[in-house]
């Protein structure tokens, strides 16, 4: 993936739509298609609290922010691709009065495990690293999980293979909704149904 200077941008709003110019013209249309995927979620009435974990330059968290959910969380052990532009999502949030956080934290480090409604994992690419996030994360996800990547990057053959065995052993709650085989390629889960526990904890959650 590209990472391109965009310094010169003034918005949020332009940001990411001088980032999705970039990586598409680089990369083609079918490498942000999880943009929509991830936008369709964000705008579902039951989604208010929503998480990343890997945030590289912000392309796909801008893509949530600009749908202004209630709050939002990123997480990133680098945050050298992000800071450049950290003042756009923090300006913008504050204008929309969205709860914004930004954590220089790894995905499994304790402290990003929390209460959401959706969940996007974009970070190491790697089977056991993509199965650990899923036992500390998905107990916590009340309604989606996106995944980026599933289709043809790196080992993201395998990607898959741990989500469909993550789906097999929770069979009861999860179902795939939606798997873009195209380019990358991305996967959607959704929870079958809310489970109470994790209801009650995102409602009472203090924020």
């Amino acid at each position: 993936m590209i990472k391109p200077d965009m310094t010169h941008v003034k918005t949020l709003e332009e940001f990411y739509k001088e980032i999705c110019k970039q990586q598409s013209d680089a990369h083609g249309e079918e490498y942000i298609a999880h943009h929509k995927a991830l936008i369709k979620c964000v705008q579902d009435p039951a989604v208010n609290m929503v998480k990343e974990l890997g945030v590289c330059q912000g392309g796909t968290l801008a893509a949530m922010m600009l749908q202004n959910p209630f709050q939002l969380k990123g997480y990133d052990i680098f945050p050298a691709y992000y800071e450049p532009y950290a003042h756009l999502f923090e300006e913008y949030a504050k204008k929309q009065g969205i709860v914004y956080n930004y954590y220089e934290k790894s995905s499994t480090d304790p402290v990003s495990v929390c209460n959401c409604d959706l969940l996007h994992i974009d970070s190491l690419h790697d089977p056991d690293h993509l199965m650990e996030e899923l036992q500390m994360h998905a107990k916590f996800v009340s309604k989606y999980i996106v995944f980026h990547d599933t289709a043809n990057f790196r080992n993201s053959a395998g990607l898959f293979k741990v989500i469909a065995e993550y789906i097999t052993e929770h069979e009861q709650n999860w179902k795939i909704v939606d798997h873009y085989i195209h380019r990358v390629g991305y996967t959607v889960i959704q929870r079958e149904e809310r489970m109470p526990e994790v209801y009650n904890n995102l409602k009472n959650e203090n924020i």
